[in-house]
Formats: C-alpha cells, sequence, structure tokens
C-alpha cells in the first residue's frame, strides 16, 4: 500500500526528503513504496499534475507493466539499490507512454 505524503512526511525516508526539498513545481505530490507494495497504485494516487514515486531499497517482484500513462511522473529509486525483477514473461516491466490527442 503506498504512503501518501501529507500528514506522513516523517514516513519518507532521508534521501526521498532530500529530492522533495528540492522540487521546483508548487506543492508536488510524492508516494513511498517499499518492497512488496503497489507500483501501480502508487502512480494511480498521484493528482492529473503528477509526482513522484519513490521505490523503496530492495527488490520489487513485478508480475504486470508498471504503467505510467500521463506527463510529470517520475520513478525514483533508493541510492542503495532498487531492484525490479520481472516474475513471468511476455510483458514490459516498466511501459512509459503519454498520448495526447487532437493537440496542435
Amino acid at each position: 500500500m503506498p504512503i501518501g505524503l501529507g500528514a506522513v512526511a516523517a514516513a519518507l525516508p532521508a534521501w526521498a526528503a532530500r529530492v522533495r526539498g528540492q522540487a521546483t513545481s508548487p506543492s508536488p505530490s510524492f508516494v513511498f513504496v517499499a518492497p512488496g507494495g503497489e507500483i501501480n497504485a502508487a502512480v494511480a494516487s498521484l493528482p492529473a499534475a503528477g509526482g513522484a514515486v519513490f521505490l523503496g531499497a530492495g527488490t520489487f517482484n513485478v508480475d504486470t507493466t508498471i504503467a505510467v500513462e500521463r506527463s510529470n511522473v517520475c520513478l525514483q529509486g533508493h541510492p542503495t539499490g532498487t531492484i525490479l525483477q520481472q516474475v513471468g514473461s511476455g510483458f514490459p516491466v516498466v511501459a512509459i507512454s503519454d498520448t495526447v490527442i487532437g493537440a496542435e
């Protein structure tokens, strides 16, 4: 389960808090996911304006594509190592796309 920042900002590890302090956009959203947590749920929980999903140190067993389907979303691994380990086959581990229909 992702942990939203808001009232639980103290739950963020120090490395994520440092990045948070460097943010330049107004009031971005940040979510921390520990190994075993749902990365897609964390991405989906971000506001329409986007934000960042910080992945904790360790191995994430990925059994479905991590889909980032909009702009201004960042996936950030832990400085000591975050591993996305594919479980199964026949799908990409991460898919990043931002399709705009009717843009000029």
